[in-house]
């Protein structure tokens, strides 16, 4: 009886084990990076679409492990351009209009989003964020609240009629 429930709580302590290590969740959204530029550059109000690349990435996260995989930024017509030196949206970022994120997965999307979320509320929050599997939509806070949810609902139009 003593080797049974000896080997019961070995096999008890196994699995708790084996179940706390940090799974990646492997949801995931396979979506061009080109098909999104193509897609969100046909939007009414929106003048420029720039994808990042290592050499342009402000925030210095494309292909680092955790960032994002792609990224692309777009201004949209009526927002205030504070970067006299900008040249196009990846320039501007954000505060331009809104910027797309796509991670290798869903668990790095979430940890992105949480980290966006420490600064709502703000003066450096950059405005709406939304988390849609791996993908991080971002829109400006140079917008009002009803127009960052117009804009947020085009862009996952755009997600679902492309994935």
């Amino acid at each position: 009886m003593l080797k049974k429930l000896f080997l019961l709580s070995t096999i008890l302590i196994l699995f708790v084990a084996g179940c706390s290590d940090e799974k990646t969740i492997e949801k995931r959204t396979e979506l061009s990076i080109d098909v999104l530029q193509s897609e969100i550059s046909k939007l009414d109000g929106v003048y420029d679409v720039c994808i990042y690349t290592e050499e342009n990435d402000t925030n210095g996260l494309l292909h680092k492990e955790g960032g994002y995989t792609d990224a692309l930024s777009f201004s949209i017509e009526g927002i205030e351009d504070y970067c006299e030196d900008c040249v196009n949206s990846c320039d501007r970022g954000t505060s331009g209009g809104g910027t797309i994120e796509i991670f290798e997965n869903e668990n790095d999307a979430i940890k992105r989003n949480e980290y966006l979320s420490v600064f709502d509320g703000s003066v450096i929050s950059s405005g709406l964020h939304t988390q849609v599997d791996n993908i991080i939509i971002r829109i400006s806070s140079e917008l009002t609240a009803s127009e960052q949810q117009e804009w947020e609902e085009k862009i996952l139009k755009i997600i679902n009629a492309n994935n």
